[in-house]
């Protein structure tokens, strides 16, 4: 009896043959015809699943969306100082990434392409598409994460007072940076990255006064 596959599993497994397609092909040179053939289906079932490549490419930035946040969705709750909060949170989100990078260079391809069409534009490009908004929110939102446990960490005292605000949002560059540097470069690793963003994180902690002889 051939095994049953539900729609969204399906969904999955087109969207991982088609970010191959996309990958060697390039997105504009990419038609649902190719996507079809290269996932063994007929057009017309395919288009069961997605509208259009478009709707396909919608689905592979809110996978990879849903699947950074659920590596670190739960790090929050757990009972963790700070700064070991902050540094288990920025250790999995690399670690995803990482394991997205194929992804990732398709979402910024695409996003460079959007960007350049909206620059034609009379407005001059400041219209952003609903995938780039999504971005800009988790960014936001990884930046208020930061900031927020950066404060308490000030707070109780693991950590001398600093510009939170500025320090979060060097953190977010500096992952950011690493993060785009590694999906761009199939020979490059992260963990040097990670390591010296540890090292500085390091640098804030509070150490504990030397005992006076």
């Amino acid at each position: 009896m051939p095994k049953l596959i539900d729609g969204e599993q399906r969904k999955i497994d087109i969207m991982k043959k088609s970010l191959q397609i996309f990958t060697d092909r390039g997105f504009d040179n990419t038609s649902m015809q190719t996507i079809a053939d290269g996932c063994g289906l007929s057009r017309t079932n395919l288009y069961n699943y997605f509208q259009n490549k478009e709707d396909i490419y919608s689905f592979v930035v809110h996978f990879a969306y849903e699947q950074l946040r659920a590596s670190v969705h739960h790090i929050e709750d757990e009972k963790l100082s700070p700064l070991t909060c902050i540094k288990k949170t920025i250790r999995m989100s690399l670690s995803t990434a990482y394991r997205l990078r194929h992804i990732i260079v398709v979402i910024l391809e695409h996003s460079l392409k959007h960007k350049r069409e909206m620059e034609k534009m009379p407005d001059g490009g400041n219209v952003l598409s609903d995938e780039e908004k999504g971005l800009l929110e988790q960014n936001c939102e990884m930046q208020q994460f930061f900031e927020r446990k950066l404060r308490e960490g000030i707070t109780v005292n693991e950590l001398i007072p600093h510009n939170s605000s500025s320090m979060a949002k060097i953190l977010h560059s500096l992952i950011s940076s690493c993060i785009i540097q590694f999906s761009l470069s199939s020979h490059l690793s992260y963990e040097a990255d990670l390591e010296s963003i540890m090292m500085l994180l390091d640098e804030i902690r509070n150490s504990p006064e030397p005992a006076v002889l």
